[in-house]
């Protein structure tokens, strides 16, 4: 690792009965675990266009720190330990794109607050975080023009109330919130969360549930425009009667780029039954076993693997099997679209997924495999990693049987998981900030000034939603801290 740089961050904390408190954010108590049911019966399909490829590649990478804590890290950062995989809610995607959305359209610097007082119909009215179409006010003078950070914190509508325009009647509570500006890819501004020193770590705190918890968040991504050349924003919450699916999040990093090298995230998680005795990418049809490289089975695992891809337009789905043989797939159905050397691709799902090379795989959503994939009732798959049949890979299956086969009792022979791999790409390390930017105390940057890569801002808020005044959050304040950011390898 070269030399650690330091930059500003920013904790949203409450004042009076509500303070989560200055050094440490150690933040409000949120209600006690609720009792976890099945909500949802398929996994990972984009919605209207929710999840983009960068925000499903940022909520992976918060289950991956969750999954080790104590390997996503800074030198000095705190230990705290593993928690489950939390599951994508639809409504925080769209709360926390929406702000990211109008924090770079307003001309504001990085902030909890809206940079405006918000239409209560933003939620429903198809607006994307637009001024136009968002502001029931125009944005104060006091916060516009990149504004330094003191300026903030009375811009306008407080994030809870945004949030809650969002959430309502769906289930979800809102209970945390931490935003980045100038990071280059969700998986930095994962690593940024996540190296913050001991006292001074509010967003490592809240994506592992340090005096909340949360089985369901929303990640959020703005670029192009604003102040800062990204906005990120990941939105947390606890949902009634939520059930984590055995892989709750996959995702390719980088999420798009030049022909090359890609590597593939899955996340996996079985109390009952431990490892999955098969783990799998589909890229195109053709099976990439993945490996666990953090975490535990049972709790929360990271799998990784690499493919090298050209250009194009590819796609890809999660095949595996748990140790008893069931099938599981991610999406559900269908496969996500991956495009390579700036192609334009059509759709960034199929809806039917092409079938799996590996022995007794099939396509996401029930197709059916190839014939002889796996023997019949009762038999177990041979060799390493099972005997193909017509057309067959003997690679290790994954996902369901072929008709009239069972994979009861079936194990694959060789190839099995090991632990121990090294992190994806998205290490620490930025460049200099962009011509002309200025990435002054506070975070905002000179007039008309955008700052690149290193110019880098954090900001958290870890509040459970029964602290809450009832007319609002009341008075806010910001602390300005610095902290080393430097990401743990493996």
């Amino acid at each position: 690792m070269g030399g650690m740089r330091r930059f500003p961050l920013f904790l949203l904390v409450l004042s009076g009965g509500w303070i989560a408190g200055l050094a440490g954010l150690a933040g409000c108590i949120g209600s006690p675990d609720e009792p976890v049911t099945e909500r949802r019966s398929a996994v990972g399909e984009p919605t209207n266009g929710f999840p983009s490829a960068l925000e499903r590649l940022g909520l992976m990478a918060i289950n991956r720190a969750r999954s080790d804590p104590q390997t996503v890290k800074g030198a000095q950062s705190a230990s705290y330990p593993a928690r489950p995989p939390v599951i994508w809610s639809a409504v925080l995607n769209q709360s926390a794109r929406f702000h990211a959305n109008s924090l770079g359209l307003s001309d504001v610097t990085l902030m909890h607050p809206s940079p405006c007082t918000l239409n209560t119909n933003v939620a429903t009215s198809g607006c994307t975080g637009d001024p136009s179409c968002a502001c029931a006010s125009p944005v104060p003078a006091t916060c516009a023009s990149c504004a330094a950070a003191g300026g903030t914190t009375t811009c306008g509508t407080d994030p809870f109330v945004r949030i809650g325009y969002f959430t309502s009647g769906s289930g979800v509570s809102a209970n945390g919130e931490v935003a980045a500006a100038g990071y280059a890819n969700p998986m930095t501004v994962v690593d940024g969360w996540m190296d913050e020193a001991a006292g001074n770590d509010g967003h490592r705190k809240n994506l592992t549930d340090q005096g909340i918890s949360s089985n369901t968040m929303g990640y959020g991504h703005q670029a192009g425009s604003g102040c800062f050349s990204t906005f990120d924003v990941s939105d947390s919450g606890k949902l009634t009667g939520a059930v984590i699916p055995k892989i709750p999040t996959a995702a390719v990093s980088p999420a798009s780029g030049a022909a090359g090298t890609f590597t593939f995230y899955a996340t996996w998680a079985d109390p009952a039954l431990g490892a999955p005795s098969s783990l799998n990418v589909v890229i195109d049809g053709v099976c990439t076993a993945l490996t666990r490289e953090i975490g535990t089975d049972t709790l929360n695992a990271t799998y990784k693997g690499t493919a090298a891809l050209t250009a194009g337009c590819h796609n890809y789905w999660i095949a595996a099997k748990d140790m008893s043989g069931a099938a599981v797939a991610y999406p559900t159905t269908g496969a996500i679209t991956l495009s390579v050397g700036g192609t334009a691709c059509s759709s960034d799902y199929l809806a039917s997924a092409p079938a799996a090379s590996c022995a007794g795989n099939t396509t996401g959503g029930g197709g059916m495999g190839g014939a002889g994939g796996v023997t019949g009732a009762g038999g177990t798959v041979t060799g390493a990693g099972g005997a193909s049949g017509s057309g067959g890979q003997a690679t290790g299956g994954g996902g369901r049987p072929g008709s009239g086969g069972t994979s009861s009792g079936g194990r694959p022979g060789s190839g099995g998981t090991s632990s121990g791999g090294q992190p994806g790409s998205g290490g620490a390390g930025n460049g200099q900030p962009g011509s002309g930017g200025t990435g002054a105390t506070g975070g905002s940057t000179g007039s008309g000034g955008t700052p690149g890569g290193s110019a880098v801002l954090g900001c958290a808020c870890e509040v459970g939603t029964t602290d809450l005044p009832p007319t609002g959050i009341g008075l806010l304040l910001l602390a300005a801290l610095t902290v080393r950011r430097r990401r743990a390898r493996v």
